[in-house]
């Protein structure tokens, strides 16, 4: 079991590492990369003449729906799944733990992913943002591009911003305030919300099956939570349009993202807890090889006994000929 345990652990290792290193390239995207792409603009493009808004989702609320309530879920049903299984071996504290772990690794590896895979997106296409003319102010040479009805109809590529986000107080200028506006496509907030909910989703659909095969009915109330996470996921997504921050596609994009690598790693879960060859087994490795030592031990008494018992027989028989002779 120690062999089984440092294999275990050498390779929980390396997951961390692989984990680490992918967090570590999502959040510093920008600073691997560069700045996103420098595009241009047509004067009269109405697709970027948007008001600037405030979030409806900050930041801090979209970590909380696609990270905190995941994680929450992987480590309830973890808990309830023992429970419902009714497992009292002594390991069952420590097959609590594992079977979480097996469910947060590829969860965080997905989180990950799903922000670098966006976050090169960014950088690459840089989509110029719905409110690109409310904060960029476009000049060249000290002069606003668009007064001039010369420049309509042409492909603006040089140009300087001379505006601001936010209010006077504490705005945001220079750089930061390019790099936002030229970070459109794809949505990160439609990512990483259809990645936590689609996620959550499948996660409850194989912890449903566990409690039914446990003889634990629960009605109507996983189906009521997976619809809870869907329009979550579709409420973040359309508040980008709504707020200005996206064009549709850019969100039709980000869902696709986040849909499709939350559908992947709740599929990996599934199969890899489902399946053999995990910690889980080595677990009971020991009880299972001393109930076959003491099944075969029991095998060769009983055979031991049963070919005495026949000499004996045997015995007695030939001693009773000679007797008789």
């Amino acid at each position: 079991m120690c062999k089984f345990a440092l294999k275990y652990l050498l390779r929980l290792l390396f997951d961390f590492v692989i984990i680490a290193v992918l967090l570590v390239l999502s959040l510093k995207t920008y600073l691997f990369l560069g700045a996103p792409t420098r595009r241009g603009f047509f004067c009269g493009d109405e697709s970027l003449m948007y008001p600037f808004h405030e979030d409806t989702i900050n930041s801090h609320m979209l970590q909380i729906l696609s990270f905190g309530i995941p994680l929450l879920v992987i480590v309830v049903c973890g808990l309830l799944e023992n429970l419902a299984l009714q497992k009292r071996s002594v390991g069952t504290h420590l097959r609590t733990l594992l079977t979480i772990h097996d469910s947060l690794l590829p969860f965080l590896f997905g989180y990950a992913a799903v922000r670098l895979i966006k976050d090169v997106g960014k950088v690459t296409v840089g989509r110029l943002r719905p409110y690109f003319f409310e904060v960029c102010h476009p000049v060249h040479e000290d002069v606003p591009i668009c007064d001039d009805d010369r420049n309509y109809g042409i492909y603006i590529e040089e140009y300087e911003c001379v505006g601001s986000m936010g209010d006077t107080e504490g705005a945001v200028h220079t750089s930061i305030v390019e790099n936002i506006m030229r970070s459109s496509f794809p949505s990160g907030h439609a990512a990483l919300a259809f990645f936590g909910m689609s996620f959550t989703v499948f996660y409850l659909q194989r912890f449903s099956s566990i409690l039914r095969r446990s003889c634990a009915n629960v009605g109507l109330v996983m189906p009521l939570l997976q619809f809870v996470c869907i329009l979550v996921a579709w409420f973040v997504a359309t508040s980008r349009v709504l707020d200005y921050k996206h064009h549709w596609s850019d969100v039709v994009a980000g869902g696709f993202l986040g849909l499709g690598v939350g559908i992947a790693v709740a599929y990996y879960v599934h199969g890899h807890l489902k399946g053999s060859g995990t910690f889980l087994e080595v677990v009971d490795t020991p009880k299972v090889s001393i109930t076959r030592h003491n099944n075969r031990g029991i095998s060769e008494r009983s055979s031991v006994y049963a070919s005495t018992s026949s000499s004996n027989a045997q015995n007695n028989s030939v001693t009773k000929q000679i007797s008789k002779a």
